[in-house]
């Protein structure tokens, strides 16, 4: 895991979203605060009803893709616009489910809130909205339970919306439903969609060498993903590594906010950084975007930052490390009794300027260090095997934030991993 930028993403995106309130944990019931809507006694079973999965399997085939799910009709995966395929699933409800996979990797919060801000702009939201985040097959996903008022001459109206998106290892997937009930049925069916999934590998597919999922937990809630993933040759040189982190923030009047960052960074025959892109979104749109490259002790960047046009030179001393060289700087720090010294550039927090990284042991037994950047902010990190991060920790005013790593086996690790966060609450 690389964390110098990932402790940079999670920072900065609280710290610029002030009106963000953090719900307090609580049990996981995907109905929660449907007795908050002021309906009436008889029309709560309405709204909490749910049924079994058809019996049914059906299976639908288009180009690289075969999807079997279970359907009371023949599915059938139907070519739309920009790269799209589009399937619809009836569950045995009135309303369909309606999908869309391509074989593209994108960030999820942002296809999430290309659907979500239509609801937000248009709709009162009663309820704060229920966030879900998890794993199963090969896909993490995120997505959201809400309840949304419609306005008529009849009078109000209370609608149902479900939604999930999911990274695969290389296309992004969504799916939802809009009809009053069934949360527990339209949970059941994305995460067994997500295990169905089978994609033929094209000529265009990267050399997938490692992936590694991350959960964010805010005060306990888990509320984003992070998805870091290593291309190229078994050694750590000349890959690319493409760290994604998605992220579900309430806002004010019960919406939601959506986050991601995208940093790609190519890295040389050194294992130490070359180039790289970052990007930052919110909602849909692009809050920041920087292109750069290193070149004898010097980051040369251009972009945007906060509506500013960049192109500055930003030199520095030492090695700006990959992935795996910067795993085994870990493992040496450990054996240390002195604090060991490292600089980063992270965009995601400061695009101006080179960081300055400080890592001291303090239950090196235990794996634990703490780290510090440019001796502001700190957390603390527990490394694993081979200075492998499997937690990251650190307080931000009255937040907590933890970041864990999903522990993944290879043999049947669809099944395990599913067995253990399919009854995670969500935040």
């Amino acid at each position: 895991m690389n964390i110098f930028p990932f402790f940079a993403i999670i920072t900065s995106l609280l710290i610029g979203l002030p009106s963000i309130v953090i719900a307090k944990k609580k049990g996981y019931n995907p109905y929660l605060g449907v007795e908050k809507l002021g309906l009436q006694k008889e029309l709560i079973p309405e709204f909490t009803k749910d049924i079994k999965l058809p019996k049914s399997t059906q299976t639908g085939r288009s180009g690289i893709y075969t999807i079997s799910v279970r359907s009371t009709k023949p599915i059938k995966l139907t070519p739309v616009q920009d790269g799209w395929i589009e399937f619809k699933v009836n569950l045995g409800t009135q309303s369909e489910v309606t999908c869309q996979i391509t074989h593209e990797t994108m960030g999820l919060s942002v296809v999430a809130m290309s659907l979500l801000d239509n609801i937000f702009s248009q709709y009162p939201v009663p309820t704060p909205p229920m966030i879900e985040v998890g794993y199963s097959g090969k896909a993490a996903y995120i997505g959201t339970n809400l309840y949304y008022v419609t306005k008529s001459p009849e009078g109000d109206a209370i609608a149902d919306f479900k939604f999930f998106a999911a990274a695969l290892p290389n296309d992004t997937l969504y799916c939802y439903m809009d009809e009053v009930g069934y949360r527990k049925t339209f949970w059941s069916f994305a995460k067994r969609l997500l295990r169905s999934i089978r994609v033929k590998p094209t000529k265009e597919d990267g050399s997938l060498n490692r992936r590694e999922i991350y959960f964010t937990y805010i005060n306990g809630i888990k509320q984003g993903i992070r998805d870091q993933r290593i291309y190229g040759k078994d050694t750590a040189y000349g890959n690319v590594e493409l760290n994604i982190n998605s992220m579900f923030l309430r806002g004010p009047k019960n919406q939601l906010k959506g986050t991601e960052e995208i940093h790609s960074r190519t890295l040389d025959y050194s294992g130490n950084i070359a180039e790289g892109d970052f990007t930052k979104y919110f909602n849909t749109g692009v809050a920041s975007s920087i292109k750069y490259k290193v070149i004898n002790n010097t980051v040369k960047l251009t972009g945007n930052y906060r509506n500013k046009q960049l192109n500055l030179n930003l030199s520095y001393k030492g090695q700006i490390f990959g992935t795996l060289k910067q795993e085994n700087f870990y493992e040496k720090a450990l054996k240390k009794k002195k604090s060991s010294k490292a600089v980063a550039y992270l965009p995601e927090i400061n695009p101006i300027k080179v960081s300055k990284i400080t890592i001291k042991p303090v239950k090196p037994s235990k794996g634990k260090l703490k780290l510090k950047i440019d001796k502001k902010i700190s957390q603390t990190l527990t490394i694993g095997s081979k200075g492998n991060i499997t937690r990251a920790s650190w307080k931000i005013g009255k937040l907590k934030i933890d970041v864990k790593k999903l522990k993944m086996k290879k043999k049947n690790s669809a099944q395990k991993i599913e067995s253990k966060t399919k009854n995670q609450e969500p935040g």
